[in-house]
């Protein structure tokens, strides 16, 4: 299969930078499977970060547990030249800013990143500048998304209350040069138009044009 994403890729002048398993509902037995099936996928497609989602806490899961996985998760990264990045996330085992430093402590690796979704820090932080004062040096991946009224509802950046224009330019203060990738799940009658909306706010943001 990797071999006809490769294809499609090539034949549109694009590469793989990274590859995502979010896998939250999915219990202490499965997780560590698909967990180095992503690396594997991620290493054939050329990928550069392995993006693993945190677990639902009502799923037997704990910080613990989950450190653990990470940690043998890290070896086999680092060696494929990957990084591993979490994505904090509100509801799951690693739903802040504070509890990723803790897991970036815990496992010690420096194959371990952060994918910085800006409206999950913003609803933890009440600040995506905060967040990224506190994890920016371990940024390797970025999801753009926008919140309203401290609802959890990815909307295109730039048509809710986070920070954003801040955070781009804190983020490439610090000398970030990877993706910033629109983070979209509602997208309603008209998906394409919902994409564009995505990438136009975050063309605005990057320009200074939202506060």
């Amino acid at each position: 299969m990797h071999e006809r994403v490769l294809e499609q890729l090539a034949a549109r002048g694009l590469a793989m930078r990274c590859v995502s398993y979010h896998g939250k509902r999915d219990d202490p037995d499965t997780k560590p499977r698909r967990s180095r099936a992503l690396l594997q996928l991620t290493q054939q497609l050329g990928g550069r970060v392995a993006l693993i989602a945190p677990p639902l806490e009502s799923k037997g899961w704990n910080f613990v547990a989950f450190a653990a996985l990470c940690d043998r998760l890290c070896g086999p990264a680092e060696d494929a030249g990957i990084a591993l990045a979490v994505e904090p996330e509100p509801g799951t085992i690693v739903p802040d800013a504070a509890t990723m430093e803790r897991l970036l402590d815990a496992v010690g690796s420096p194959a371990l990143g952060v994918c910085l979704d800006t409206g999950h820090a913003f609803l933890t932080e009440g600040s995506v500048v905060a967040t990224l004062e506190r994890l920016g040096s371990r940024v390797v991946h970025t999801h753009w998304d926008d919140v309203r009224d401290g609802r959890h509802v990815h909307l295109p950046p730039g048509d809710g209350d986070a920070d954003l224009v801040k955070a781009a330019r804190c983020l490439q203060d610090r000398g970030y040069s990877g993706p910033l990738v629109v983070d979209l799940f509602q997208l309603g009658g008209d998906p394409e138009r919902t994409i564009r909306a995505g990438i136009d706010g975050l063309r605005h943001v990057l320009h200074g044009e939202h506060a």
